[in-house]
């Protein structure tokens, strides 16, 4: 039975609203899932952000302590001589904790008119080497070049390009400025060194003429394996953790074209184009956002980078920029890679497990809400039934008590005169009366049946037998109605297993409803047969067949289900119930058989009821009890 479209059209509306809602729902789940995500990576990140400036303070801490001693500036100490820095040297590598980060102390002499000489500070003495080592002359020669004055020698970590750009500035104030208070002091990542600028001072207590405007410098050599077995090991495992408890994997490399590993946390990491670090920090150099970043990135790389995720990929605060000798190097950096995979990696299984959770949920919500309008529709469908199978049944009821009720009026008020009409009207009475019971009957089989608490009798019977018993409670009906019910049973049939009433109450709703839309055909033919189902198994088929209206292959689909009568039917004021098939079903079902149909409309119908076979002849009932047709189907109300 199809809804009308009353009551269709809004259904197809609420389905539509709520599946606009769900669609919204889960755009808004995935959209928040993304915010979660994206917010939870860039608390990982600032997190891990700030670790790695805690390395770095600590780090550059370090080196700041021999800076300070040394008490460097390019206008103090005027008076200062040579011996001077050699013994705040000294002090220092008698307080400091860790001197051996230190190798050397050195000054450059550029300011002489003469050939440069390197002096090297060490207790109390200032030596002047006789050879330099090959490593440190390119920084020397860098440092002469970049000697002729202050304002140069501050700018000395510029390349030619670099420095011409400044020079073309138009007021000091564009200019880089620097107010850490290191500043002047610059890194050679290479050896590695520290140097700065020192305007010239007497040697040895002899005046010597300078170049006007000219500089020196002092060099503090560290000691690179010092840095890398002991300073940074202690770094990473007091700011990261160690090796062992550490979520990450920790490496400082050299930049340029061709990097290397100066110190990793794991000895088995090799660096390649495939390591793609969740973190760097560029730990020397200036900041891209400063003022002489500003103009490093733009010559470097024509526009000055901002990246939207700055923890991933940063510079260092500035401490001692890096003496570019070479246009490819950028110093050291800082890698940190989480050894459980990527953030961006954590933080996507975070969001599809967001996604799926919440995806499920919304599926589970799409499933309650599609299970209740169809629960909905049934119950609206299933209440139209009932209303229906009432109004029918109300019909069937009031046909015969009418009929009592008048001939029982005819009686008392004395209308019925003589024996003959005495019996027509005692025949009538007895007629409907059987009608009623016969409703009522079926009714309350038909809920028995549907609650499993009916009580059946279980035997051994045999086909004849059932048709008989069905037969004979019908016949009159058949002779009443001028039907042709033609009989064709087949010699010796096996015997079946149920209850001799049910069976026979199936059979007779069948040929009942056979004869009821049966039309203008006055014929009805049962037969019975044995028939081979497969794997030797055989069953009885007994089928009633009829030439009358036919049903559809629409309505097939609905026939057994309680109180569903056909439109077409109901629309020819056929009487009836709707339960007369649901209950044949049912019964067949209970006897471990089946009730099929075949139909075509204008032709006929023809319904079978399939019985399994009793293949051996046993009549002992505590077997008929423990058979799968008996279980479950032996309750008593």
């Amino acid at each position: 039975m199809k809804l009308t479209a009353k009551h269709g059209i809004p259904w197809i509306i609420v389905s539509a609203v709520m599946v606009t809602i769900l669609g919204l729902l889960g755009w808004l789940q995935y959209r928040w899932s993304t915010q979660i995500s994206e917010a939870y990576e860039a608390q990982l990140g600032a997190s891990l952000q700030s670790l790695m400036m805690d390395w770095h303070t600590e780090f550059f801490r370090n080196f700041a302590g021999i800076c300070i001693s040394l008490q460097v500036g390019p206008d103090a100490g005027a008076h200062d001589g040579w011996q001077d820095y050699a013994q705040r040297y000294q002090e220092w590598r008698q307080t400091d904790s860790d001197p051996g980060l230190v190798r050397s102390v050195s000054i450059w002499e550029t300011s002489q008119p003469v050939a440069p000489r390197l002096a090297r500070l060490d207790a109390h003495a200032v030596t002047t080497e006789a050879d330099i080592s090959p490593d440190l002359m390119p920084l020397l020669q860098h440092l002469q070049a970049n000697s002729s004055s202050l304002a140069q020698a501050l700018r000395a970590w510029l390349s030619a390009t670099e420095a011409a750009h400044v020079s073309g500035t138009k007021s000091p104030s564009d200019q880089p400025q620097r107010t850490d208070p290191l500043t002047g002091w610059q890194f050679d990542p290479g050896l590695p060194a520290l140097v700065h600028p020192i305007i010239h001072h007497p040697i040895s207590g002899d005046e010597v003429r300078s170049k006007p405007g000219a500089v020196d410098w002092i060099v503090v050599l560290l000691d690179f394996d010092t840095i890398r077995e002991r300073l940074l090991p202690r770094l990473s495992e007091r700011h990261f953790g160690g090796s062992d408890n550490s979520e990450y994997e920790v490496a400082v490399v050299s930049g340029g074209d061709h990097q290397a590993v100066i110190y990793a946390s794991d000895p088995a990491f090799k660096l390649n184009p495939a390591v793609n670090p969740d973190a760097s920090m560029t730990i020397f150099g200036p900041p891209p956002w400063s003022v002489e970043g500003h103009l490093w990135q733009t010559i470097k790389n024509g526009i000055a980078s901002r990246n939207a995720q700055r923890w991933r990929k940063f510079p260092a605060p500035v401490w001692f920029p890096i003496i570019r000798q070479d246009s490819n190097d950028t110093g050291w950096k800082l890698l940190m890679i989480h050894r459980n995979g990527s953030l961006e990696q954590i933080a996507s299984g975070i969001q599809r497990r967001n996604l799926e959770t919440g995806f499920g949920i919304l599926l589970l919500l799409a499933l309650a809400m599609a299970m209740v309008m169809v629960a909905t529709q049934r119950a609206q469908r299933l209440a139209k039934l009932q209303m229906d199978f009432v109004a029918s049944v109300s019909h069937e009821l009031r046909t015969p008590l009418s009929v009592i009720s008048s001939a029982s009026d005819n009686l008392v008020d004395g209308i019925v005169r003589g024996e003959q009409q005495l019996q027509q009207y005692g025949s009538v009475i007895r007629d409907q009366s059987r009608q009623l019971t016969a409703l009522v009957e079926q009714i309350l089989l038909f809920a028995a049946t549907r609650d499993g608490q009916y009580h059946y009798q279980l035997s051994i019977l045999k086909v004849p037998e059932i048709l008989g018993r069905a037969l004979g409670n019908i016949a009159g009906l058949v002779q009443q109605s001028g039907f042709v019910l033609e009989e064709s049973v087949q010699p010796d049939l096996p015997m079946v297993r149920g209850d001799l009433g049910a069976i026979s109450t199936v059979l007779q709703n069948l040929i009942i409803n056979a004869i009821k839309y049966s039309g203008d055909s006055r014929w009805v033919a049962v037969r019975a047969a044995v028939v081979e189902t497969g794997n030797r198994q055989h069953e009885v088929q007994i089928t009633v067949q009829d030439r009358g209206i036919g049903i559809s292959d629409e309505e097939v689909q609905h026939i057994f289900e309680p109180f569903y009568r056909s439109p077409s039917v109901a629309a020819a004021q056929i009487h009836g119930t709707g339960l007369g098939l649901p209950l044949a079903k049912r019964i067949a079902e209970d006897m471990g058989g089946r009730l099929s149909i075949v139909s075509r409309p204008g032709a006929g119908s023809s319904f079978t009821l399939h019985l399994p076979c009793v293949e051996q002849t046993d009549t002992d009932l505590s077997i008929l009890k423990n058979s799968p047709a008996a279980i479950g189907h032996t309750k008593r109300t």
